[in-house]
């Protein structure tokens, strides 16, 4: 019984599915390997692949976070598979934490 508890917590602390703008850290530079659009429960969005750029990868692999609706017009299907074809070249994401009740991003 000790060993099921201990892979039920060694699951619950990995990090899954999507997280939240909220969960990156605030001026930390980020790869973006990849952009998807999905459709939720609250209409079209667009899901970032990062990985921290200067510091450790996860072990579980990129981090996915939802990015904020203004981008989703932006981003279109066509921009979206041109980028992960790698046609254009790589950008990152610094995440400069909330401003204005909105989440600060920079692409460079």
């Amino acid at each position: 019984m000790n060993s099921l508890s201990s892979l039920l917590n060694t699951a619950n602390n990995q990090v899954r599915g999507i997280l939240r703008l909220t969960d990156l850290r605030v001026g930390a530079t980020y790869e973006v390997l990849s952009f998807h659009r999905i459709c939720t429960q609250f209409g079209p969005t667009v899901v970032a692949n990062l990985v921290p750029l200067g510091g450790s990868s996860s072990p579980e692999g990129p981090i996915r976070v939802f990015l904020p609706k203004r981008f989703t017009e932006v981003l279109t299907e066509e921009e979206i598979q041109k980028y992960n074809s790698k046609v254009t070249r790589t950008i990152s994401l610094v995440y400069k934490g909330i401003v204005n009740r909105q989440h600060d991003l920079q692409f460079i």
